[in-house]
């Protein structure tokens, strides 16, 4: 199995409520124990479904949970995927140090050109704040930050608050999201609460 729900060697241990997830022994993070988490196939339908609705391709998650089987008003998911060209966390710790305004701008930029492809202005239209971008730690690694609210898909009038972040392990990448229903006070902190826990290896 690609996710493990475990008390993992090096993933330490989950607080009470919560249950530990190891994501291919790279990623730990805790989830709340009355969340959803996906199968597999229900991954891939979620990625399906994004492309349908903003019109984006993408790798489906590797692991994704979320707080009501359907119309969540937050979740949590994490990719990791292959890098073209391998980054380790000691060049991009070199590069933020030389100049982390540029590093900070390429990333953004890339991303903008992204949302520029053909399909991409149903996603740009939807976010309302932002994106803004940035390097933070996660897990005891760097990692690229970008953060926006866009329309929630679940309530007309509401939005959903994202965080994501790109966190190079060399030759692959860890992708973390992290997203709440804007003005719950309730979502907002298990959403800190689950950023906060995350180990990456």
């Amino acid at each position: 199995m690609l996710v493990a729900i475990a008390l993992a060697a090096g993933g330490g241990h989950a607080a009470p409520g919560f249950t530990r997830v190891s994501v291919q022994d790279r990623v730990f993070l805790d989830v709340p124990e009355n969340w959803v988490i996906q199968d597999a196939d229900q991954r891939q339908a979620a990625k399906d479904a994004a492309k349908r609705i903003y019109g984006t391709e993408g790798k489906a998650a590797s692991f994704s949970a979320q707080s009501t089987a359907q119309s969540p008003r937050a979740l949590v998911r994490v990719t990791i995927s292959k890098l073209d060209e391998p980054v380790t966390q000691a060049e991009l710790a070199r590069e933020v140090k030389a100049n982390k305004a540029g590093v900070v701008k390429d990333f953004g930029d890339a991303f903008l050109e992204e949302t520029k492809q053909p399909g991409g202005s149903k996603f740009r239209e939807s976010i309302v704040k932002g994106p803004y971008f940035d390097v933070l730690p996660l897990g005891g690694k760097l990692a690229m930050s970008m953060s926006y609210a866009r329309k929630s898909l679940v309530e007309v009038g509401k939005l959903q608050r994202v965080t994501q972040f790109h966190a190079p392990l060399g030759s692959h990448k860890a992708v973390v999201t992290i997203s709440y229903e804007d003005g719950n006070a309730q979502l907002k902190a298990l959403a800190e609460r689950i950023s906060s826990s995350v180990k990456i290896e």
